[in-house]
Formats: structure tokens, sequence, C-alpha cells
């Protein structure tokens, strides 16, 4: 258990539930989006997966940044604080989306990212649907 600067009595832990990952998909390969809170009320981040590599890790970013995608799902910059997402379309029509800086990116087909555009729209993400805030 951590303990406080002082090093005296042990400091509590928080235990954060396992994120839920959700798409507005039935397909076996998605764009997975989870909204995480730890009290349970307020969206603290968001993290975004891709289905057809659970073992890579997800993109983790704040929900101000991923409300700025969800606005317009497009390739582009998002700019929220310090952080950066880029989503960029390449000529075969895959999409790759990372935070700039991180290294890590992940890829998307034409059809699993239409099918997040489509999620975007539909306001499939919208924290109102599972009884948190922003």
């Amino acid at each position: 258990m951590p303990v406080n600067d002082d090093n005296e009595a042990p400091i509590a832990s928080k235990v954060v539930p396992e994120p839920c990952f959700r798409t507005p998909s039935v397909a076996a390969t998605c764009v997975e989006v989870a909204l995480v809170s730890e009290d349970g009320l307020v969206v603290d981040e968001v993290l975004i997966r891709d289905s057809k590599n659970l073992g890579s890790p997800p993109i983790v970013m704040s929900y101000a940044l991923f409300l700025k995608l969800e606005a317009s799902p497009g390739a582009g910059e998002f700019v929220e604080g310090e952080s950066v997402l880029a989503v960029r379309e390449a000529p075969d029509g895959w999409y790759s989306v990372g935070l700039l800086g991180t290294g890590h990116e992940l890829t998307f087909s034409p059809e699993e990212w239409s099918v997040f555009v489509d999620g975007c729209r539909d306001s499939f993400f919208d924290v109102d649907r599972y009884g948190i805030a922003a």
C-alpha cells in the first residue's frame, strides 16, 4: 500500500472499476470506446482501442479531447491543452489514430472507422446514455 510523503500512515488506494468498452457495431472488428469514471459520476478520461488487437494498449485521452473528435470524426488534429490527437487517412482509406509524441497509434479499416463515425453522429457515446456526467 502506498505511503504519504512523510512515510507515515499508509494511504488507501482507490479501486477503479475495469473500463467497459462499447461499440455501435456488432461487427467482428471495430473501434471500441470506454468512458472511465473513478467515482461513477463524472467522466475522467476516455479510452479507445482496436478490437482486432486487444493486446495493444488503448489510447487514453481527456473527455474534452474526445468531445472534439466526436464532433468532427474525420482526419485532422484535435487539440486540448497540451494533448494533440492526430487522425490520419491513408491513400488506401485506412485511418490511424494516436496522441502526438507517444509513438502509439491504432489503425482502423475504412469500414471500422465509418461505423465509429456513425456512432458519433448518432450520439452513441454520449455520457447521458451511461448515467455519468462530463
